[in-house]
């Protein structure tokens, strides 16, 4: 099993960071909002706030024997056979994905499907996965 993790922006996971700061602040020294429905919105906003910074913490992508998984966070995503992956190549797009950076890769399988991820170590991680599936294309 081989695990890697994913590369982080650090503006980004910093942004979050303060902006989880500013909430606690505004948690402890804010009097305005003591309704019940106050406290339930600071409390969403503050789960939110934690699960985001989970996501860039924690995403991370695992090779075990001939299937590849993606975990970010508290979120699985479905596993892929290895076998399946047709090609990698880099990509700029922004869409959402398990991705803690914009230094990314989509990953081709199956037909039509595709995942963007964002490894530390792009090149280990195309080579181990062309040691279980030789024909997988790279542009990287």
């Amino acid at each position: 099993m081989k695990v890697f993790r994913s590369k982080v922006n650090f503006i980004f996971l910093g942004l979050f960071l303060v902006l989880f700061v500013i909430f606690i602040l505004k948690i402890v020294f804010d009097q305005t909002i003591d309704t019940l429905g106050g406290w339930f919105l600071k409390l969403f906003i503050g789960l939110l706030l934690a699960f985001c910074i989970d996501l860039f913490l924690r995403t991370r992508y695992i090779i075990k024997e001939t299937t590849l998984y993606i975990k970010s966070g508290l979120l699985n995503y479905p596993a892929i056979p290895i076998k399946s992956i047709k090609s990698i190549e880099k990509t700029n797009s922004i869409i959402a994905a398990p991705a803690a950076s914009m230094d990314r890769i989509e990953i081709k399988f199956n037909t039509y499907d595709s995942v963007i991820i964002s490894p530390i170590n792009k090149k280990a991680f195309i080579t181990a996965l062309q040691t279980v599936n030789p024909s997988i294309k790279s542009t990287i």
